[in-house]
């Protein structure tokens, strides 16, 4: 291999639900892009995969989400006739829960400051309406006719697709090893993947948010749980699986997974087709950053981290703890799977009395049974060695709920 890096304008760090939505962006408005992955594209080692994950209107964590989540539908309906296939499916959304529930009374706060359409049910008339779910009599019932689910390995395979189709390159299978600012010689920093090294410009002071992301310690964009007194479809468990995951993953926007999967920024400024001039050679562009792989060297103007539950080993002075946690998710098959398919059943949150939750899903037609999953953050765990193996206590969590 040349002894001299590949220079690109952006280097972009993990390709997930955020990072191909990035690189894909990037390479559309002319931005001379890399993407590096250290799993395959798509995989199922984070925390996005899992066949489905929710996308609400009527986001109950705030209503400031509404005027991001609305630009997210158009983002992959967008996506979607690029493509020419399905990534997204509207299927109505339930939010459940007693008197004062949280998934409850700030889902009624989003849809009323927005104006947003909606259904508010008592317990009875949500399961005349909805056969699938038992209710508890003093529950009430938002139904917010814009939630659906994404779905999310076809969603980042199709974001690569085209990114590649613009002209980003992606590398799979190639782990950064270290990154460098060389824009900050006193203090320097670096990425190493097992393939390579890359390097990218950094000129604003410190490590930023990616636009329109938020706080990364708000409690949003989580594939909320659903779960009741009493609830859901009688079921016997037919598969689980665990992910790693940083609270508040659900994939919603525009492509990208908000809050836990938040791409950091090594540089203020926003890239467009003016990098272009920036790094016109191969050669290290001074000021800018390089990063090294177990394969190679790159370097470039800017870097942007999408590295989800790795983030806080990419980035050790980001300065703010991340905390991830193993997600168990679980699939059943119901006893009436006529009552449970993609359009006829919608997907769900529903809070228990003690402030707990179950969620779930529909069946799919290319995934058999009906997904569903607890909303508890579990215990912390390293990324690198998640126990990745259903146990007998995740199966425990969702049997309860079932009838």
């Amino acid at each position: 291999m040349s002894s001299v890096a590949k220079a690109y304008d952006v280097i972009v760090v993990g390709v997930g639900a955020m990072g191909a939505s990035a690189c894909y962006h990037l390479a559309k408005r002319g931005v001379r892009v890399l993407g590096l992955e250290r799993f395959d594209i798509p995989h199922g080692m984070g925390s996005y995969h899992g066949h489905s994950r929710m996308i609400r209107l009527a986001y109950f964590e705030h209503p400031d989400y509404v005027p991001l989540l609305r630009r997210s539908y158009a983002l992959w309906q967008e996506l979607a006739d690029e493509l020419g296939r399905d990534v997204i499916h509207i299927t109505g959304g339930l939010m459940m829960g007693p008197p004062g529930a949280t998934v409850l009374e700030g889902s009624l706060r989003s849809v009323r400051e927005h104006g947003l359409p909606h259904d508010l049910l008592d317990a009875a008339e949500a399961m005349r309406r909805f056969p699938q779910f038992v209710i508890p009599d003093d529950y009430r019932v938002l139904h917010d006719h814009m939630a659906g689910l994404v779905l999310p390995e076809r969603a980042v395979a199709g974001y690569a697709e085209l990114a590649m189709r613009h002209g980003a390159e992606l590398h799979g299978r190639e782990r950064v090893v270290s990154w460098a600012d060389d824009s900050r010689p006193a203090r320097p920093t670096s990425v190493q993947t097992a393939a390579a090294t890359y390097a990218a410009v950094r000129t604003g002071g410190a490590l930023g948010d990616a636009d329109q992301q938020s706080d990364r310690k708000a409690n949003a964009g989580r594939p909320v749980a659903a779960g009741g007194q009493t609830t859901a479809a009688d079921s016997t468990t037919t598969y689980r699986s665990a992910t790693t995951e940083n609270p508040g993953n659900e994939v919603n926007a525009g492509g990208m997974a908000n809050v836990g999967n938040h791409p950091a920024v090594a540089d203020g400024t926003t890239a467009d087709r003016r990098t272009r001039t920036e790094n016109s050679s191969n050669k290290t562009n001074a000021g800018g950053v390089t990063v090294r792989t177990d394969k190679g060297t790159y370097t470039a103007a800017k870097l942007i981290f999408c590295g989800g539950a790795w983030t806080d080993r990419l980035i050790t002075d980001l300065g703010v703890p991340l905390t991830v946690t193993r997600q168990p998710m679980a699939w059943v098959s119901p006893r009436q799977p006529d009552l449970f398919p993609l359009g006829k059943m919608p997907v769900w949150i529903m809070e228990h009395r003690d402030g707990t939750n179950h969620y779930g899903f529909p069946v799919l037609p290319d995934h058999p049974g009906v997904k569903l999953a607890t909303h508890d953050r579990t215990e912390p765990a390293d990324a690198e060695t998640l126990d990745r193996n259903p146990r007998p206590t995740d199966e425990a969590a969702v049997r309860w709920f079932l009838r």
